[in-house]
């Protein structure tokens, strides 16, 4: 109703961040947390059983995810004023759309 994408993209990121960071008691640094959270060989969080290559690419493929998340939404809409980082409600709409599916994925992991 306000209009403030900016805010509501930047709290949505957080909150994968938050969840992530529940599962261990991970320091901040996010693409090394990432890696370990969801490591194909000794991970803290899964999304199925690991067990063919296809299952082992989806795992690396959501990391990637949540790294281009992180780098693109979350990381510029923290350390940049409003002001200079606009964003459109398209934009938002799709990062928000994409937010709910790591949101679902988390659900279901192990």
């Amino acid at each position: 109703m306000q209009d403030n994408y900016f805010h509501a993209v930047l709290e949505a990121t957080k909150g994968i961040a938050e969840r992530i960071k529940k599962v261990d008691r991970f320091e901040y640094r996010w693409c090394h947390t990432i890696d370990e959270a969801f490591s194909v060989t000794h991970p803290l969080l899964t999304l199925n059983n690991l067990q063919t290559d296809s299952e082992k690419s989806e795992q690396k493929g959501f990391v990637n995810l949540l790294k281009g998340i992180f780098g693109a939404f979350r990381n510029p809409h923290a350390h940049t004023p409003k002001v200079v980082w606009p964003l459109d409600e398209q934009d938002a709409i799709d990062l928000l759309t994409m937010v709910s599916y790591v949101h679902r994925k988390l659900d279901k992991s192990s």
